[in-house]
């Protein structure tokens, strides 16, 4: 089975989503930006389970966006794609906050504890702190 290496740059999903014309070829795009973040090794089998688990779709769907093989795409299930995106990006983006957090923790400075605390509010700005339930991504359909 092939590892899944998939680092997309704001850029390159802005290209990739926007200059389509293909609305298949925007869904692939989408449903692979929903099982971000990939972990290292991660297996193509898994990245579209998660990707099927954010969007509500059924898995075999799920497989047929991402391969490209849909011959069309619902109005409803576009929208899930993209909500279940935007939210992948936020977890993204959520992650590499923790991490920064975890490198500061290390730095006993008064600075380092301010940073700490900018990140944590961050964090909960977001609606992802500690104490914040992990919500699914399509809950904002």
């Amino acid at each position: 089975m092939p590892y899944l290496n998939m680092t997309l740059h704001l850029s390159e999903r802005t290209t990739s989503s926007l200059t389509s014309d293909n609305s298949s070829e925007r869904a692939a795009a989408l449903a692979k930006r929903c099982s971000q973040p990939c972990p290292p090794g991660d297996q193509v089998k898994a990245a579209i389970g998660r990707a099927a688990d954010r969007t509500g779709l059924p898995i075999s769907r799920t497989r047929d966006i991402w391969y490209g093989d849909a011959r069309r795409i619902e109005a409803w299930e576009m929208e899930r794609l993209v909500a279940a995106a935007d939210a992948a990006e936020v977890d993204t983006a959520v992650a590499g906050i923790e991490a920064a957090r975890r490198c500061l923790q290390a730095l006993p400075s008064s600075l380092s504890c301010e940073a700490i605390a900018s990140l944590d509010r961050t964090i909960s700005i977001l609606g992802r702190g500690p104490d914040a339930p992990r919500r699914r991504n399509t809950d904002r359909l």
